[in-house]
């Protein structure tokens, strides 16, 4: 098991005047993080391989039903990285053509906003984060929703506003509660009742925890699944699975460091579909975290 945080570090998108977003998406470890997005016409997804022999196969051979094709050729070693400027709308899936189906991602590709975006942010101060948009252009919108996640899979509405139909900025203050870090985006909905979506942004949380805290994502599950451990210091534990009898199916020591620590478990994947416990505990077995996940 190795340390993830660094893959957050990566995710950092950005945005031209005429709303064309570029996604990256770090590809390492029988894994590509973000596996899923949703994006818009005419924007860009980067790969970034960072760690193992990959490639990126979305090829109309491996799936025929993608709206057009596409590879960054043989597999190979890092570092690498290979982009696409995604022109037809659809859904597109892909995978490593080494690791197969246990390694895929998938893209789905909306029509282009119906919107001259200028920017959108996320700044944080004492545990609110204030998302903030600006329109150039606004034709046949009804409102913005503003939506955010811990997973950056499953998004919650927090707030709607009402178009204005001229240029204007939008803001909202939104509590982070205890969460160590939010992805924000706002859903745009049009007079057709068309959805499209901004890019993702990924605000960290700068309240500093009292108590460690254990989160598992994606949550349910079909490939891997990642445990998030929030510390308030550096602590030498152990990461323990077990399957509902409670049989031990994993456990490992880890080096806990201050801050949030970001644990792929590779060998989840190989789980049969059910219900798991996660434990995570030090050693003197004095601070004991729990959590179950779904395997679908």
């Amino acid at each position: 098991m190795k340390h993830f945080l660094h893959f957050l570090l990566m995710m950092a998108f950005s945005l031209t005047a005429s709303a064309q977003a570029i996604y990256n998406v770090t590809v390492t470890n029988f894994s590509f993080t973000p596996p899923n997005l949703v994006i818009n016409q005419g924007d860009i997804v980067q790969w970034d391989n960072v760690g193992g022999f990959h490639n990126v196969d979305g090829s109309l051979g491996s799936f025929p039903g993608n709206p057009e094709g596409f590879t960054s050729g043989a597999p190979a070693g890092p570092p690498w990285s290979f982009s696409k400027t995604f022109t037809m709308t659809g859904n597109y899936g892909y995978l490593c053509a080494v690791h197969g189906a246990g390694m895929s991602g998938s893209i789905t590709v909306n029509g282009a906003l119906p919107i001259e975006l200028k920017y959108i942010t996320a700044t944080v101060y004492k545990g609110i984060c204030k998302v903030e948009w600006k329109t150039e252009k606004e034709e046949n919108l009804v409102h913005f929703t503003l939506q955010k996640s811990t997973n950056a899979t499953d998004f919650s509405d927090v707030v709607d506003m009402n178009a204005n139909h001229i240029p204007s900025t939008y803001s909202y203050m939104d509590d982070m509660g205890t969460d160590p870090f939010v992805y924000y985006r706002v859903k745009i909905t049009d007079q057709n009742n068309a959805i499209k979506y901004t890019p993702v942004r990924l605000a960290y949380n700068d309240i500093k925890i009292t108590k460690n805290t254990l989160t598992l994502l994606p949550n349910p599950y079909v490939e891997h699944f990642h445990i998030s451990v929030q510390s308030v210091n550096n602590w030498t534990g152990f990461i323990e699975v077990y399957d509902f009898s409670g049989r031990v199916l994993h456990k490992q020591a880890y080096g806990f460091k201050e801050g949030n620590n970001y644990v792929h478990l590779e060998n989840s994947g190989s789980y049969p579909k059910g219900l798991y416990i996660v434990a995570v505990r030090n050693i003197g077995n004095q601070d004991i975290m729990s959590a179950t996940v779904v395997k679908e």
